[in-house]
């Protein structure tokens, strides 16, 4: 390889990288209260559906997809110096006005989850009745250069075990802008990233909806 042809493929090797540095987002999580609505920007808004209210045995298992949502996602205050456009937060929701301090235990975060609101989301991606959880990505409308389609991982059947590895696929998928999510939920691309998953679970463990 000559000099100068060297010098062009490192130059778009480097080109690369910078787009991809560039597209990346960071991943966060946050509480959202009942009067509250997500930051508008041009990152997706993505939330952890709770589909019912748990019976008393169900508790544990709520408390467990809690607790891996605090391990694998840092608090939104962690990137106070961050562009809002530069961070995906998944949040919980709280029925709970804006001003009352979001519980840090996740039993109390499941006592004071907002219900109804879960169940909108639900309906929205075409969901309602599953056990869930359910993690939901919003894509940015086309007006803030996204598609406005809407992506689901049902965590319905996942094992306990298995949380903490969804929560990591997740937070990585979900924050890599041109090729996932900012034309439209590259689908084909995260049923890879979740090829054991989609093979132990079944493929529709993983959905695009289309913005209607």
């Amino acid at each position: 390889m000559t000099p100068g042809r060297r010098a062009q493929v490192v130059g778009v090797g480097l080109c690369l990288l910078a787009a991809a540095c560039a597209y990346y987002r960071l991943t966060a999580r946050a509480c959202l209260y009942s009067d509250q609505e997500p930051s508008q920007g041009t990152a997706p808004a993505a939330y952890v559906v709770l589909t019912s209210r748990p019976a008393p045995a169900q508790e544990k298992r709520s408390v467990a997809v809690c607790e891996s949502y605090q391990r694998n996602l840092e608090p939104l205050a962690a990137f106070r110096d961050a562009a809002t456009s530069e961070v995906v937060v998944t949040y919980w929701l709280l029925g709970m006005k804006k001003g009352t301090p979001c519980p840090r235990n996740c039993e109390n975060l499941v006592g004071r989850y907002d219900y109804v609101r879960a169940s909108r989301i639900a309906a929205r991606v075409e969901r309602p009745g599953v056990s869930g959880p359910l993690l939901v990505a919003f894509a940015p409308p086309p007006t803030a250069g996204g598609s406005g389609d809407s992506l689901v991982l049902d965590l319905s059947d996942f094992s306990d075990e298995d949380l903490d590895r969804a929560f990591g696929i997740w937070k990585d998928r979900i924050s890599r802008d041109p090729s996932v999510w900012k034309s439209g939920f590259q689908i084909v691309l995260i049923r890879e990233a979740c090829r054991n998953f989609v093979e132990k679970y079944g493929k529709d463990i993983l959905i695009v909806v289309k913005a209607s």
